[in-house]
């Protein structure tokens, strides 16, 4: 817990689900508010960076004394891997000289995240764990209720490669990724391509704090849960 942290909030100004999504207000502060209200919080963060391809974004993280890294448009498209920001950030950051020990992601979807969960998001991470993220129990299960659309216009499971599992408590146990922090080093950025190609360790939350904001649905079950 002693090591130095740099805080990066990822946050573009298109949005397929929700128009201007990072901007939309919950409780009268943009979303955006809340991941850095949350990395203010940890006394080990050390700086907190803001890296968006949005002018209006940027001047409102400015505004809340964040350190703005211009994210280049081609890295700012609805299927731009967001990993590959990740690399331009620490490229960013090794540029200036900024030495740092851990790299925390807090995007901007998860304003329901509690400290405690980033706090035991980050212990997750240990000498033989590559990254760690936070993941919740799931409703569903591709070997049991999740199915896909074949070639000649019917449906199947997902996976049936355990065969056709008739109940739930068969099924291979499975979790929903969150995206309440993603916890990781800057060597580990540079080397790696994915947040899978390591060793990934899991802290699991609350559903209730692990909501995703992707649509007006998810809006609106955060407006109401916030009050």
């Amino acid at each position: 817990m002693s090591k130095t942290i740099f805080t990066f909030i990822f946050a573009r100004g298109g949005s397929k689900g929700i128009k201007r999504k990072n901007l939309k207000l919950l409780n009268g502060k943009p979303l955006i508010y809340y991941s850095v209200e949350m990395a203010k919080k940890l006394e080990m963060v050390k700086k907190i960076f803001v890296c968006t391809e949005d002018k209006e974004i940027a001047k409102y993280a400015n505004s809340l004394d964040d350190e703005i890294i211009t994210r280049p448009k081609k890295l700012a498209q609805h299927n731009s891997p967001e990993f590959l920001s990740w690399k331009y950030a620490v490229n960013y950051c090794d540029n200036l000289k900024f030495k740092f020990d851990l790299f925390l992601s807090l995007p901007a979807t998860s304003p329901l995240r509690k400290k405690s969960d980033v706090l035991n998001t980050i212990k997750k991470l240990n000498n033989k764990t590559d990254l760690a993220i936070s993941a919740t129990e799931t409703n569903r299960n591709p070997w049991f209720n999740m199915i896909k659309k074949k070639k000649n216009g019917f449906y199947e499971l997902v996976n049936k490669s355990n065969g056709v599992i008739s109940n739930r408590q068969e099924a291979p146990k499975v979790y929903d990724m969150t995206t309440i922090a993603f916890v990781t080093t800057p060597e580990y950025i540079r080397k790696n391509n994915s947040i899978h190609d390591g060793n990934l360790n899991v802290n699991f939350s609350r559903r209730i704090n692990s909501l995703d904001i992707d649509d007006y649905t998810d809006l609106t079950v955060a407006r109401k849960l916030s009050k």
